[in-house]
C-alpha cells in the first residue's frame, strides 16, 4: 500500500513495480487449488506462519492490496486480494457452528483446537477464532477481517464476498457484549482477570465501523442499530472523567489500545446519525 501511495504521488514505474513485487511474492505462494497462502512463506513448513493461512492475511494483507488498487487502478491487486478473501470465506467458515476457524492449513483443513502449550506454536489461533483476543500484533484479526470483507463489497460488488460480510456480522453478535475470551490462550490470564469486564478501545471502535459499513452496504438498519448499541457499550465501560480509556481495567492511557479507532467509529456514527 505505501508502495502504491508513491507510485499515485510520483507516477514513478519503480514503486509500483514494488508494489507489485510484494504482492506476486505471496501469490506465488498460494497452493493452486485453494488460493490459500502462508502468513510468512519464508518462515518454512515446520512452523505455523509458514505453512498456514490467518487472518492477518485477510485482515491486513488484502484490506492493503484493495487500498492498492484504489490508489493504481491496477486490477491484479484487486484480484489478488477477492482471490485470497473468497479462499477464506469458503474454508474458514464453520457451517455448523456459524463462526470461523483461526487457522488453516494450505489445502483448506481447519486446525482444530485446543491450542499448543508453550513455544512459538502456542501463538497459533487454533480452533474457532477468538474474537475478543487481546493482543494487537498477533495471527488472529476477526475484527479487521470483517472490516477487509465490508471494504471489499465496496470495491467490487462481489455477492460471495457480501455474503461473507453478513457472516461475520452474525458472529460478532452471537458473542456481544464482549465479556470472555479463551482461557486456554497463552493470554489466559487476561481472560480471566480483564476480558470479564470489556475488552480494548480498538475493538470497540473498529466494530462500530464495520457496522456502519454494512448498513452503508445494504441500506439495513440492523447494523446502524448495532452500531450504536457498540457504541453504548464502548462508552460506559471506557468513558472516565472525561477520558476515554484503553481498557476497563487499565488505570492508564497507551495509543496502542486504539482509542483513536474507537473515536474514529464514534464520528462515523455521528454521521451516520445525522
Amino acid at each position: 500500500q505505501a508502495f502504491a501511495f508513491l507510485y499515485a504521488k510520483t507516477k514513478d514505474d519503480r514503486w509500483l513495480d514494488r508494489a507489485r513485487l510484494v504482492a506476486d511474492y505471496y501469490w506465488n505462494a498460494r497452493n493452486l487449488q485453494t488460493n490459500l497462502i502462508p502468513n510468512r512463506p519464508n518462515a518454512g513448513a515446520d512452523r505455523f506462519d509458514g505453512s498456514h493461512f490467518d487472518t492477518s492475511i485477510t485482515g491486513f494483507h488484502c484490506r492493503s492490496l484493495l487500498a492498492a488498487y484504489e490508489l493504481t487502478g491496477e486490477a491484479v491487486f484487486r484480484d489478488y486480494a477477492v482471490a485470497y478473501l473468497k479462499a477464506y470465506g469458503k474454508y474458514g467458515y464453520d457451517e455448523d457452528a456459524k463462526r470461523f476457524w483461526g487457522s488453516l492449513c494450505l489445502d483448506g483443513t481447519p486446525v482444530p483446537g485446543p491450542r499448543v502449550s508453550g513455544g512459538y506454536g502456542q501463538y497459533e489461533p487454533r480452533g474457532q477464532i477468538d474474537m475478543w483476543e487481546p493482543y494487537v500484533a498477533g495471527y488472529e484479526n476477526p475484527i479487521y477481517t470483517a472490516s477487509a470483507y465490508a471494504y471489499a463489497c465496496k470495491v467490487t460488488d462481489d455477492q460471495e464476498l457480501r455474503q461473507t460480510a453478513r457472516r461475520w456480522a452474525d458472529a460478532i453478535r452471537g458473542v456481544f457484549p464482549p465479556t470472555q475470551c479463551d482461557e486456554n490462550a497463552w493470554y489466559g490470564p487476561y481472560a480471566k482477570d480483564w476480558a470479564p469486564h470489556g475488552t480494548y478501545a480498538g475493538l470497540y471502535g473498529r466494530t462500530i465501523s464495520f457496522f456502519l459499513e454494512l448498513h452503508e452496504i445494504t441500506g439495513e438498519a440492523e447494523y446502524l442499530d448495532f452500531a450504536r448499541r457498540v457504541a453504548r457499550e464502548g462508552l460506559s465501560k471506557l468513558y472516565y472523567e472525561g477520558l476515554i480509556r484503553g481498557h476497563a481495567c487499565k488505570p492508564y492511557y497507551e495509543a496502542v489500545d486504539g482509542v483513536g479507532y474507537l473515536l474514529v467509529g464514534l464520528l462515523e456514527l455521528d454521521a451516520a446519525l445525522d
